[in-house]
Order: structure tokens, then sequence, then C-alpha cells
């Protein structure tokens, strides 16, 4: 990813789109499209186009996640309105783990640099 993304933004960007398609430029999303972070072509095509951003990308979904965090200033809340379930239990808890993961990442990585 290029752009101005800190090292959280690339952490959480790479596991939503795990989250999603285990990283599979190919995987079919809810037998309508294909992609990476599962981003709706239809919907943010022309939207990510406008940003000079590919919607089949890590890119692409980081940008629709943050599309809602600016909606929602929540990242919790933000992922959920990303997976479109916000009242599915199972999504709840995939997006609790994402965050999870993010925060044992972050922890993982500042170890390693204050040695």
């Amino acid at each position: 990813m290029s752009g101005n993304f800190g090292t959280d933004d690339k952490i959480l960007a790479v596991l939503l789109c795990y989250s999603e398609s285990e990283l599979d430029k190919n995987a079919v999303h809810q037998g309508k499209y294909r992609g990476i972070c599962g981003v709706n072509p239809y919907i943010w095509k022309p939207y990510l186009k406008d940003m000079d951003v590919q919607y089949n990308s890590i890119q692409g979904g980081f940008e629709v996640y943050k599309f809602y965090l600016d909606k929602t200033n929540s990242e919790y809340k933000a992922l959920l309105e990303y997976k479109g379930a916000k009242n599915n239990e199972k999504v709840k808890e995939v997006v609790k783990k994402i965050l999870k993961l993010k925060k044992q990442i972050k922890a993982k990585q500042l170890k390693t640099h204050s040695k």
C-alpha cells in the first residue's frame, strides 16, 4: 500500500482483507462479485476511481473502511458497517478478533522496537 498509511493502518487493512478472502483477489462474495477485500464494485468502484485507487486491492478495502470510520468514529462500528452485517453475531466475533489481532501485532512490534 502506498500513500499516508501508518503501521496500524497497514495491519488493519491486511487483517480486514484477510477476513474477507484470505487475500485471494478472485474470492467470490455473495455469489455476485470477486475481490480481495469484499468491496462491492457496483457500489464502491466509482468512489475509489475518484481517489485513483483500484477497488480490488487492499488499499481499496482500506479506503472503504475509512469511509465508514469517518461516518461512525469507531473502529468496531466501522468494521461492522464494512462487513454489512451489524446484527450478525458471527460477524461481530470476526470484528472483535480483527481488533484483538491488531492490538497483539502492535504490542509485538512495540516490544521488538524497544529492544
